[in-house]
């Protein structure tokens, strides 16, 4: 089974199997956006990266920032999903 974890002092959400990670979302924070910079799944297919956003969305939601997806797997994931519609803002929303 995999499980995520939230290190905020880190700026990563870890997806870990058996004691070994097999996945990473690497994050920042800059008052109320949280900026997803990078998300790396080690192996495909398994819906890791998919894991991994969940994660960041909840994180999202539950401390009110809005997300700029700068990692374009991010980006699509917000995208593609209505529900994501209030948390996601671009680049040119931030200046």
């Amino acid at each position: 089974m995999i499980e995520t974890h939230i290190h905020t002092p880190s700026c990563k959400i870890q997806a870990i199997e058996d004691g070994h990670e097999v996945g990473l979302l690497e994050f920042e924070i800059h008052e109320n956006i949280l900026t997803i910079t990078h998300t790396y799944a080690y192996q495909e297919g398994r819906g890791i990266g998919k894991m991994l956003m969940s994660a960041a969305i909840a994180y999202a939601r539950e401390h009110h920032y809005k997300i700029l997806p700068v990692c374009s797997f991010a980006r699509v994931i917000l995208q593609r999903n209505d529900a994501y519609k209030d948390l996601w803002i671009d680049e040119e929303q931030t200046t």
